[in-house]
């Protein structure tokens, strides 16, 4: 039976590899399993991430998803002012 670990690494392996998206995303998944940040700071990551891979299609759906997690519309076009250091940190880990 496969624990959150190994599910967590056959996750960012697809990822990564399968799915095309930035190579900082599989490490951090495995950094902090798939369910260690909460949804609202993980949208947060998220949108840094396709905004970095400029992919506006991810960026598009990860604003949605960041709707429903509680970011404001300001988070969702990238105004990181009003962030905690440790929101920022998480962000800065998530783009590598």
């Amino acid at each position: 039976m496969k624990n959150v670990t190994d599910i967590s690494r056959e996750f960012a392996g697809i990822c990564t590899d399968a799915l095309g998206l930035v190579p900082h995303f599989g490490p951090l998944v495995q950094a902090i399993g798939l369910f260690g940040l909460e949804p609202r700071l993980r949208q947060l990551a998220a949108l840094a991430v396709a905004r970095t891979g400029q992919c506006p299609q991810i960026e598009k759906l990860h604003q949605l998803i960041g709707r429903a997690a509680g970011l404001t519309e300001d988070e969702r076009r990238g105004d990181v002012t009003g962030l905690t250091a440790a929101e920022r940190s998480a962000i800065a880990l998530a783009l590598g």
